[in-house]
């Protein structure tokens, strides 16, 4: 039975397979604050580190409550459900179909009864086959992880058949961008709404936080800034960006390439950055910083990146980076595919459409060298996260869909 009130308040779950060092969980907590404040009652259940939800303006959304859930053979601790029993949720909304959230929200559905609805947001077809691997060790090492989570569900965060089939059968399907949605429908014979992110909206706010300062050999250079993970998705991605660098600075520019997240792939950057022959000390690794620093950071940098190969994990997808990027102003240059497609070329941001460096070091030149072009992107970009990822607009279509479930009205 539905505990939703006269008012039409709702009590929402937000079932997640990671922590607040993610950029998926990110964007469960910005509808959460949202949510929150416009008077519903929200939830988020998450796993792993605490701590990293200092810095992320938890607190500014006093009835946010946060629960961190644990694993026991397998299954997620019975006082992890009795949480979730006590919260009397209307809907759990599992953030993606993989087992580290199809776990916990198998047992909050069989304690609540609660309808279970799915977010999609990435390939998660294509990445059935597993994970890249550089070395039979590695290949091992993935395939143990595999077979393991069954005991240990964080073990493996890609969808399985078993996940998927789970996941088939949600009350309702949500999914991050149009092209996604149509894929959902064709694979599932189900509707599927399109719910763009909502931008936190300290994106758009002057920050307190400083930049993080970025070592003084690069204090003559132009910024080329990635943020975000680097999972393994997204290697063959940010070496495009490596790449583009060094041929930039073969071309006579003073350029640098900095990044600013984690690095889940643990794959070595300064590695990357010596094959394509960058310079000693120009590419720059910040870690993960809180998300309060990231938008004066954007500020700083001369171009921000997202490189990108036309495959339907970028077609797919949308760079939880990307509302932030747009929002600071700062030119852009991103994939042509998939969520490029809600933005127009030249005018929003800059695009590519292949996987060549070399194009990709055009782009950024003529940012470099065009002026003009860079003041348009400048001025338009800001006005693009307004009317794509505006987080009242965004969060009042979530909630116009979590309506339509429960046959509301209002």
């Amino acid at each position: 039975m539905s505990s939703t009130d006269t008012q039409g308040r709702l009590r929402i779950v937000f079932v997640c397979g990671g922590d607040l060092a993610s950029p998926s969980e990110k964007q469960a907590l910005w509808f959460a604050r949202e949510l929150t404040q416009s008077g519903h009652a929200t939830m988020l259940s998450l796993h792993g580190d605490p701590e990293t939800a200092d810095g992320e303006h938890v607190e500014e959304a006093a009835e946010l409550q946060i629960h961190w859930h644990r694993f026991r053979a397998g299954r997620v601790r019975a006082a992890d459900v009795r949480a979730v029993q006590r919260f009397r949720p209307d809907i759990l909304h599992a953030w993606n179909s993989r087992p580290p959230v199809e776990s916990p929200c198998r047992a909050y559905a069989n304690a609540t009864r609660a309808p279970v609805l799915i977010h999609w947001e990435d390939d998660e077809w294509g990445q059935l086959a597993g994970l890249p691997a550089n070395s039979a060790a590695e290949r091992l090492r993935h395939i143990v992880r595999r077979g393991m989570h069954r005991w240990h569900p964080p073990f493996w965060n890609l969808s399985t058949k078993r996940s998927l089939a789970w996941a088939a059968e949600g009350a309702a399907f949500d999914a991050i961008t149009p092209e996604l949605a149509r894929e959902v429908r064709s694979r599932t014979s189900q509707s599927c709404a399109v719910v763009l992110p909502a931008a936190a909206p300290e994106a758009w706010q002057t920050h307190d936080a400083p930049a993080p300062e970025l070592p003084q050999s690069l204090a003559s250079r132009s910024v080329l800034l990635y943020t975000g993970d680097v999972n393994f998705g997204r290697v063959p991605d940010v070496r495009i960006g490596v790449q583009a660098t060094g041929l930039l600075q073969r071309r006579g520019h003073r350029v640098a390439f900095v990044h600013a997240g984690r690095n889940t792939a643990k794959v070595s950057l300064q590695e990357m950055a010596a094959d394509a022959g960058l310079e000693a000390d120009t590419l720059v690794e910040l870690g993960t910083l809180p998300f309060s620093r990231i938008p004066p950071l954007l500020r700083n940098a001369s171009i921000l990146v997202q490189p990108g190969r036309p495959t339907n994990f970028n077609r797919f997808g949308l760079p939880s980076k990307l509302q932030s990027y747009l929002a600071s102003g700062t030119p852009c240059i991103m994939f042509a595919i998939g969520a490029g497609e809600l933005l127009t070329d030249r005018v929003e941001v800059l695009k590519t459409h292949t996987g060549d460096p070399a194009e990709f070091a055009d782009r950024a030149e003529e940012l470099l060298m065009n002026n003009d072009l860079r003041s348009t992107l400048s001025r338009n970009g800001p006005k693009a996260a307004r009317r794509l990822f505006d987080p009242a607009r965004n969060t009042q279509r979530l909630l116009d869909h979590y309506r339509e479930v429960l046959g509301q009205s209002g």
